[in-house]
């Protein structure tokens, strides 16, 4: 309850301040410019009724963090605080930008109006939007300022001001690449004095430059001084939020690179197959690669080179190696299914040339296939060109790793995120080939039943190679996946084999029971049968685990207790039915179902080993893996739309 009132307290305030400070800036605006109506009615009536809410909430949120440490340093607080100080200093920095665009507007003398922001704006509108809201800027800063001098260790202030931080990294970072993809569209333009440039793409350049970089600088400069500093290296170097940055800004700028180099090969082999486009006519594209080429390769190299500094600061070598995993597994997944799409196309070319090849054609046909040829040869050979380098460059290490027959490639080859990527493909490869088997044999019985399509040969053609597409691609996987399984086997088997377990009980029946369980589930783990009363039998001293019946704890045995205490591996527990001996907490349960569950914890502890945990993987992080999946597949698909639809 206490979370969702300081939700509802918390966000009336941020609504109402924001309310109030805008009504203000229109206020202030409208008495400057002399406009003395509506705008000045509304920024009446929006402080008159907007400022006594955030007074009276505010004051109220106020008055309970000094009284209670809790609601002063809780996680609502200071995501408020934060959130409200971002919402008041962005205007500052648009408003900035507005008047630093209208300058260089007049310097280049450019067409005003078109200008990125505040063409139709005044310097007044500008200056008044500034102070009002650093006022109040100034005012939240100094609220958290006071609240971060006495924050405990536990509170989420360092969590929240380290998110705020990379968001304004991002936002320089955005301000700084859209400007300089814009300097370059100018510059480049000037080649062929394209129409589409002008002084105001130039102005719009610079001014985003302008005002980007001294905010990405310093911005990052303040994170990476977090880093060096001792107190708090650990948690800002390592912490989530820092590496989901510089994954996304890796992985954005790698698929943006690859995706525009893509674009700029398919010009160059569209003038190679089709002669009757000049490269004239195709410096539209090729210019607008090349501009978002240059800073999302300049993007991509130095955030991977930050977060592979990162990673080799990590001692163990196994997490060094499962955290490079995932982009080396995205860019990969990106160059295959990339490479199949390309291999596809070539299907339809091939099945395109057979058609036009049968017979005798017209000139309209050969016409047709000329076309044809020109709009898919093009598309396919740059695919690939692209494709097959990234997939194999970023897939022949993770396979290497998988193949070695040490620690590295046993969590190489166990490692979830593999198993996704490979399930997930020979998912795919599976439904591609059920649903073209299903065409083609459509396309067959319907051919022979006299009720087909026209140019049956073409389609059939097609869909049987699209169908050995998706054979060799599910074969592949299959075969990737049963390797992995072959050596898996062979690992755990080594590991059980180096397991020996002591079964420890009061009657034969238990013993026999117990075994008879681990023999099921664990076979290569070797067994050793101690009877309560007998002298200690030979290996037991080797013992990793013992299993043992409740009872034996209840009567004892002298040589068996000195046994137990000096023992350092797994003690397993059967609750056993004692005369006076109640278990509280434990169900009632056969001895069967009781064996069989030491025998999967036995095989747990064996295939963990000594030295790690046998922590079973939450339904959290599966979902979580999975989301990042499909998450990272969506940002693919929007950033290659948003990059076509600007051509």
């Amino acid at each position: 309850m206490k979370t969702i009132r300081r939700l509802y307290f918390y966000l009336v305030a941020l609504v109402s301040l924001e309310v109030v400070a805008w009504a203000l800036i229109s206020l202030a605006r409208s008495m400057i410019n002399g406009t003395l109506s509506d705008v000045l009615a509304g920024g009446l009536a929006f402080i008159l009724v907007g400022l006594p809410v955030f007074l009276f909430h505010w004051r109220a949120v106020q008055r309970e963090a000094a009284a209670d440490d809790e609601e002063r340093f809780s996680g609502v607080r200071a995501v408020f605080l934060y959130a409200t100080w971002i919402s008041l200093t962005v205007p500052v920095i648009q408003n900035l930008l507005a008047i630093v665009l209208r300058i260089l507007a007049s310097i280049f003398n450019a067409n005003q109006q078109a200008i990125f922001i505040g063409g139709q704006q005044g310097w007044a509108d500008n200056i008044i939007a500034i102070m009002i809201n650093a006022l109040l800027a100034a005012y939240i800063y100094s609220v958290i300022k006071q609240d971060w001098q006495a924050h405990p260790p536990d509170a989420a202030f360092p969590i929240v001001r380290r998110l705020n931080r990379y968001l304004w990294v991002l936002y320089g970072l955005g301000l700084t690449f859209s400007g300089g993809v814009q300097l370059l569209q100018y510059i480049l333009d000037q080649v062929y004095a394209i129409s589409r440039s002008s002084n105001a793409i130039l102005v719009n350049s610079i001014g985003l430059i302008l005002v980007g970089v001294p905010v990405w600088v310093y911005c990052w400069k303040n994170v990476q001084t977090s880093i060096s500093n001792p107190a708090s290296q650990a948690q800002e170097q390592h912490s989530i939020i820092r590496r989901g940055v510089l994954y996304s800004l890796t992985l954005l700028a790698a698929w943006a690179s690859i995706l525009v180099t893509g674009i700029a090969l398919w010009v160059i082999f569209r003038l190679i197959f089709v002669p009757e486009i000049t490269f004239k006519l195709s410096w539209y594209e090729f210019a607008f690669s090349i501009s978002i080429l240059l800073p999302s390769v300049a993007v991509w190299a130095y955030h991977w080179k930050i977060l592979k500094n990162d990673i080799a600061l990590i001692p163990n070598k196994t997490s060094q190696y499962a955290q490079r995993r995932l982009y080396y597994y995205l860019l990969s997944f990106s160059g295959l299914i990339s490479t199949f799409v390309a291999l596809q196309m070539l299907v339809s070319l091939i099945a395109e040339l057979i058609f036009c090849s049968v017979g005798e054609p017209s000139y309209s046909q050969i016409s047709s296939c000329d076309s044809v040829v020109g709009s898919i040869l093009p598309n396919a050979i740059a695919v690939l060109l692209i494709s097959i380098p990234l997939w194999v460059l970023h897939w022949r290490p993770v396979q290497a790793r998988a193949l070695q027959d040490d620690e590295l490639g046993e969590n190489a080859r166990s490692s979830l995120l593999r198993k996704i990527y490979l399930y997930l493909l020979l998912f795919a490869g599976v439904l591609g080939s059920m649903f073209t088997s299903g065409w083609l044999l459509y396309e067959v019985i319907s051919a022979l039943l006299n009720v087909g399509t026209e140019n049956l040969l073409k389609t059939v053609i097609i869909i049987a190679g699209t169908l050995g597409l998706f054979l060799a691609f599910t074969i592949y996987h299959w075969r990737l996946l049963r390797q992995d399984g072959v050596k898996v086997d062979a690992t755990i088997a080594a590991q059980q084999q180096s397991f020996p377990v002591v079964v420890v009980s009061q009657s034969s029946s238990f013993g026999e029971q117990v075994s008879q369980a681990l023999s099921a589930l664990t076979p290569d783990i070797p067994q050793i049968i101690q009877t309560a009363g007998q002298p200690l039998a030979e290996g037991v001293e080797q013992a990793k685990a013992t299993i043992l019946s409740a009872d034996i704890l209840i009567t004892g045995d002298q040589a068996l207790d000195s046994w137990l205490r000096n023992f350092t591996g797994a003690r397993l527990v059967i609750p056993t039915v004692t005369a006076g001996w109640v278990w509280l907490g434990l169900s009632e349960q056969n001895l069967a179902r009781q064996a069989r569950q030491a025998a999967k914890t036995i095989e747990k502890l064996a295939e963990a080993g000594e030295e790690k945990s046998f922590r079973s993987l939450s339904s959290g992080m599966v979902i979580g893996y999975i989301l990042a999946v499909i998450f990272g597949l969506a940002a693919i698909c929007t950033l290659t739309s948003l990059i076509m639809e600007s051509i």
